[in-house]
């Protein structure tokens, strides 16, 4: 299955959603795609992952 930009931005939204705090979610998916590519989020190291979306956070 081809993984495209669209679906690593439903993962981020889906992963963000259900945490606390809110993120630009478009700068972790491009991030995300300079650095992996389109890849399913869950094949991204877990502390790697919340590391970049913890640098988008957008609530002070």
């Amino acid at each position: 299955m081809t993984i495209t930009r669209s679906d690593v931005r439903h993962q981020v939204a889906t992963a963000t959603d259900a945490s606390e705090g809110t993120y630009d979610v478009d700068a972790i998916v491009a991030e995300i795609i300079d650095q992996h590519g389109a890849v399913d989020i869950d094949t991204l190291d877990h502390d790697e992952f919340w590391a970049t979306v913890g640098k988008h956070a957008t609530d002070a």
